[in-house]
């Protein structure tokens, strides 16, 4: 349901760029960089078929998201009321996802659920590992796969290691030193681990570490600001009516001091998380502190809210929890049923519908220019069964293949062109030559639209 709500229109270029890493050439790294290790298109690359390896990628980014909240509801619950019930258990994940639908507009929630960014499985497995490692009384086999778990996590995310690492603070409350400890070190080697492997991948333009402290007032209202942008003013609006409705109606019996905790800690983790990556000179100057990297502050918040939701039917009798939880799912399927919705109607797909035509009718197999719209009519000719090759930003990744490529059409006589997508043919020939190691040149053929051209090698002398 949530691929079919929000995927067709929001689907663009960064979700379409995965099935193309893992069907062509599944690097250690995302394509051009050496932050997001590239685990889901390798895991998925054994589906060969292109609309299903894109299917494939939809569907296991949202099931991340609903299994993290589910790993948080049914384990997680378990670790802050004690004996509760496995009804309950599904109360508080109902109301959890609820929550996020309601506080998230469509675009943020496809940005989450379904775009392709990795945070929804990467806060799925730290929460596994987390859970696992916090644990009374697990075996080896249970830590060996939490431990591989936090690994993946971090090479999915390497800023999980934040999270992890404030588990700290938890000590003065209960947890042991010793699990403590565990987690720590085990965050540390990982992260290690992965510093040393991103050695392997290009430079990143900006650091990713480096923060500036000259400017947090403007950098927080930046990234509050943002994050305002991504959230729905009335679901705000109605989650602090019902808190407050909720406290003042007094339901429910006294807050375990486990949950009060708990509470706590995402809270003091929203905060910290906002200040912390509102400083960060990456998230900032490279992506305008995009509300995408405040997830975690989003996330926390609406947990923390689901958590003071349930806490106030907690004690309520059964009737008024299954009121509850009709209300929760009627949320849920509200937000994210629609008649379902065929490929040929994705935005996307109807945005490229031009470009493809133009490449398939003049076998056209390179494509260069605006990365939202490259990238997806490179998608579009592999699904066609077409050989299509991006030459737009990312290209680099695939660099072994685009080369054989061209070398390909050079020995059948024929000389490779591109198709050059809503930017100037310089900023196309620079790229496709950054790319391929190949000059280009203007071609003299005609583009069927006026956002496009044609550009092809320089042939030698």
């Amino acid at each position: 349901m949530a691929v079919n709500r929000l995927a067709p229109d929001y689907q663009n270029a960064d979700a379409m760029l995965h099935p193309l890493m893992s069907l062509q050439n599944t690097t250690l790294f995302y394509w051009g960089q050496n932050r997001l290790a590239n685990l889901i298109p390798f895991l998925l690359s054994w589906i060969t078929a292109p609309e299903l390896n894109m299917w494939a990628h939809l569907w296991l980014f949202a099931f991340s998201f609903f299994a993290f909240l589910a790993v948080l509801a049914f384990p997680g619950a378990a670790r802050l009321y004690a004996d509760i019930a496995w009804s309950d258990r599904w109360l508080v994940f109902l109301t959890m996802t609820s929550v996020s639908l309601l506080v998230l507009l469509p675009p943020a929630a496809s940005v989450l659920l379904v775009e392709g960014h990795p945070y929804a499985p990467s806060f799925l497995l730290l929460s596994i590992a987390a859970l696992t490692l916090t644990r009374d009384g697990a075996g080896l086999p249970s830590i060996l796969i939490a431990l591989l778990c936090l690994f993946g996590a971090i090479g999915l995310n390497p800023a999980v290691a934040l999270i992890s690492l404030s588990l700290v603070v938890l000590w003065p409350v209960g947890l042991a030193a010793r699990k403590i400890a565990v987690i720590v070190v085990a965050t540390l080697i990982c992260l290690a681990v992965w510093l040393a492997l991103s050695r392997l991948g290009p430079a990143p333009p900006h650091p990713y570490f480096r923060i500036s402290l000259g400017s947090l007032g403007v950098d927080l209202r930046d990234a509050l600001s943002g994050m305002l942008e991504a959230l729905r003013p009335a679901g705000l609006a109605f989650v602090a009516c019902a808190l407050g409705i909720g406290a003042f109606a007094g339901l429910g019996s006294p807050r375990p001091r486990r949950e009060w905790q708990a509470i706590g800690f995402l809270g003091a983790l929203a905060v910290g998380w906002w200040i912390a990556f509102s400083m960060n000179e990456w998230v900032k100057t490279a992506n305008q502190s995009h509300f995408r990297y405040f997830s975690v502050t989003i996330l926390a918040l609406a947990i923390a809210a689901s958590m003071l939701l349930f806490s106030f039917v907690r004690g309520a009798g059964r009737t008024a929890k299954a009121l509850f939880a009709a209300v929760c799912a009627a949320i849920i399927v509200g937000f994210l049923w629609r008649p379902p919705v065929g490929w040929s109607r994705y935005g996307v797909v109807e945005n490229v519908a031009t470009y493809v035509a133009f490449a398939d009718r003049n076998d056209v197999r390179f494509v260069v220019g605006d990365y939202w719209l490259a990238w997806p009519t490179v998608f579009e000719l592999v699904r066609r069964g077409k050989p299509g090759f991006g030459l737009a930003w990312r290209g680099e990744g695939n660099r072994a293949a685009i080369v054989a490529a061209i070398e390909a059409e050079l020995r059948n006589g024929r000389l490779p062109r591109a198709l050059c997508i809503a930017e100037p043919a310089s900023d196309c020939i620079e790229a496709a030559s950054r790319v391929s190691g190949f000059e280009w040149v203007e071609a003299p053929q005609p583009c069927a639209d006026q956002s496009c051209l044609v550009i092809e090698l320089r042939r030698a002398n």
